[in-house]
């Protein structure tokens, strides 16, 4: 009898009905509602930071116009992420890769050795829960 496989929900860009697609609000959104993977995307900045944007260009989700990869970070984080939510959000930036908030409660964790087919994967996954008190 084979065994069935376990089946993963993955929320592509986060939760988007609500808010704007690869933002730390569509993540929170997509996590609250028990997703089990994010999908994002990952491009570079001029000045070599990471951060999490659908397309090359910010034309296409955010207030700001021109490719990533000719800003710097500064410029990047001054551009609103929400300017295409679908619904009234507060404007939020870009997220990076860089641990700028340590209070921020996501991981990030890329596999030592992803799949042939996948050039680059990295997961966003909730903190641990803490261990139960003790008695």
């Amino acid at each position: 009898m084979r065994k069935m496989a376990e089946v993963l929900l993955c929320a592509h860009r986060g939760e988007r009905v609500t808010g704007d697609g690869n933002t730390l609000s569509a993540f929170r959104n997509a996590l609250s509602v028990g997703v089990d993977m994010i999908e994002t995307d990952v491009r570079m900045t001029g000045d070599g930071v990471l951060i999490l944007m659908h397309d090359e260009v910010l034309d296409t989700t955010t207030d700001g116009t021109g490719l990533i990869a000719e800003r710097t970070l500064n410029e990047v984080r001054a551009v609103n992420a929400m300017a295409h939510a679908k619904l009234p959000c507060a404007p939020e930036p870009p997220p990076t890769l860089l641990c700028d908030r340590p209070s921020q409660p996501f991981a990030v964790r890329t596999p030592v050795s992803p799949p042939k087919n996948v050039r680059q994967r990295i997961c966003i996954v909730p903190p641990a829960p803490p261990p139960p008190p003790a008695e």
